[in-house]
């Protein structure tokens, strides 16, 4: 990996949310990267700063209002993957116990012997 691939990659890592207007910023970052000549991650971090503070910087200029709507869909997203998973749980916890009294009522643990 170049030194210009591991930079946009800690600036890509950095960013929380990723949507359509994030995508756009990393591409101009992206093609920022490449423009350069000098190649070591020492003189990228020079010319462009560091990865945080370029993250920071956006944040600084973009719309609080879309950032807000962005941040309240990837919490509702969230909770309902953690709703799915505990429904799924559910059903699957129910199924087994359905399962196991079907397979104990067609064969019973206790039987009597009658000897006369």
């Amino acid at each position: 990996m170049t030194d210009k691939e591991k930079f946009f990659k800690d600036v890509k890592r950095i960013f929380p949310i990723n949507g359509k207007r994030e995508k756009e910023f990393l591409r101009g970052i992206q093609s920022q990267i490449n423009e350069l000549d000098d190649c070591s991650y020492e003189n990228i971090i020079e010319e462009m700063g560091e990865p945080k503070d370029i993250v920071a910087s956006y944040y600084e200029e973009v719309d609080s209002q879309y950032l807000i709507k962005k941040m309240n869909t990837r919490r509702l997203v969230q909770w309902l993957g953690i709703a799915i998973t505990i429904i799924i749980l559910i059903t699957c916890l129910i199924f087994a116990y359905e399962v196991n009294r079907a397979v104990e009522e067609t064969f019973p643990i206790h039987f009597e012997e009658v000897i006369e």
